[in-house]
């Protein structure tokens, strides 16, 4: 089995673990989950780019329209925007592509209210 048969993905979304157990909280654990799982996906199938770039924008969406609580949950998110592979270290651009998308889904949006 597959931890990619526990997500969801929506367009706009990304892809992310829909489950009541993760509920908001003070102690929420939303985020650490999500990054170990990205975590997982990378170091087992490095070529799924299209799975792992989803899960890095459901982490955007959630800065935009929730919030990173805690310092470490925000250490955590900007750790697994910014590890991918060897060549967004080096040079940034896969990262660079989901911010990019990113930020012309948001203008789409703002642009449709």
């Amino acid at each position: 089995r597959s931890i990619k048969e526990f997500t969801v993905a929506k367009e706009g979304f990304g892809r992310y673990f829909d489950t009541p157990r993760a509920a908001y909280s003070w102690r929420d654990y939303k985020i650490p989950t999500h990054v170990a799982a990205i975590e997982a996906i990378t170091a087992v199938t490095p070529e799924d780019h299209e799975c792992i770039d989803a899960m890095k924008l459901w982490l955007l969406q959630q800065k935009r329209t929730q919030a990173w609580d805690t310092p470490v949950n925000s250490v955590d998110a900007i750790h697994a925007l910014m590890t991918d592979s060897k060549e967004s270290i080096t040079d940034g651009a896969r990262t660079t592509r989901i911010c990019a998308e990113h930020h012309r889904q948001r203008e789409s949006q703002d642009r449709e209210l």
